[in-house]
């Protein structure tokens, strides 16, 4: 019975490899712990994403109920958030305070395009620590160079991720500017994996905000590190692009044609008719759900 539904779930993966594809990001992107950084216990709006009480992703608090991830660390778990929970406190072996989701949103356009790697995060009450300020400033005008400060809760070095999960931080420099990213190239610090979810902040001049979501990093941490741009991802982050719900809203009981195994698919212009895209997504999501959510480690992956 297993190996069946393992070989029908293998089939659907492969029929989608053409078409509009769930995008594989929990095992093929490097994650965005931090390396050659220090325990942190500041920056309390940096919260810890766990799945069954266990470490998967970073996550930072935006509003009292709002936190944004990286998208690859929730999608295929919009439809079922129950395993997952957020833990506040700077170490996770100190059994912080956790919350339950209400909710869970990815970028629209990520299901087509993975380099849209950005989502947000309802919580079921409020949380027990203040959200930061994030900004929509564009980034263009202050750098680089710009000073960037990272936050999260990864590994403190390429295959070390045994011990408790604590909270760590490290500046760096802005490097580079994408259309949608903010990067950085340090050969000595900078991003591990786990850290996806996590903050990168800036002073632009009224103190320290939110400026990009990390995201991606070197497989082996070291050198490249990289961020979802706040600014780029306002009206996402605002609420107003949350989604295709009636109210653009994060509401739990609406209809998110982002989650997987719904029928509203976005799919590419020549992905061709997919009559039995309701099953294939449910097979998908299946497998998703068994799955840890953390990025594997292994494989070359270039920047976004």
């Amino acid at each position: 019975m297993r190996s069946s539904r393992r070989a029908a779930t293998l089939a659907a993966l492969g029929l989608l490899g053409s078409g509009c594809t769930a995008p594989m990001g929990a095992s093929s992107s490097a994650s965005a712990s931090i390396v050659g950084g220090t325990e942190t216990a500041e920056f309390p709006e940096v919260a810890a994403l766990l799945y069954d009480g266990e470490f998967q992703c970073s996550a930072v608090l935006v509003g009292m109920r709002t936190l944004v991830t990286a998208a690859h660390c929730i999608y295929g778990f919009e439809n079922d958030l129950a395993p997952l929970s957020v833990a506040f406190g700077p170490d996770l072996s100190q059994s912080p305070p956790t919350r339950a989701l209400a909710s869970a949103v990815v970028e629209p356009e990520y299901a087509t395009n993975q380099s849209r790697d950005i989502a947000l995060l309802e919580l079921s009450e409020d949380a027990p620590v203040p959200p930061v300020p994030w900004s929509e400033a564009a980034l263009g005008d202050f750098g680089p160079p710009l000073a960037l400060t990272l936050v999260g809760f990864g590994d403190p070095g390429f295959e070390d991720d045994d011990g408790p999960r604590r909270r760590r931080t490290v500046d760096v420099d802005l490097s580079e500017l994408t259309t949608i990213t903010l990067r950085w190239n340090h050969a000595d610090r900078g991003t591990c994996h786990g850290d996806s979810g996590g903050a990168a902040y800036a002073d632009l001049g009224a103190g320290s905000v939110l400026v990009g979501v990390l995201n991606k990093g070197a497989d082996d941490c070291s050198g490249w590190g990289a961020a979802m741009r706040t600014d780029i991802f306002a009206d996402f982050m605002a609420g107003e692009a949350a989604g295709d719900d009636d109210d653009a809203t994060l509401d739990p009981g609406g209809d998110d044609d982002d989650a997987v195994g719904s029928t509203g698919c976005q799919c590419s212009a020549n992905a061709g008719s997919r009559p039995s895209w309701a099953l294939l997504s449910l097979l998908v999501a299946t497998l998703l759900r068994r799955r840890r959510l953390r990025p594997r480690r292994g494989g070359a992956h270039a920047p976004p």
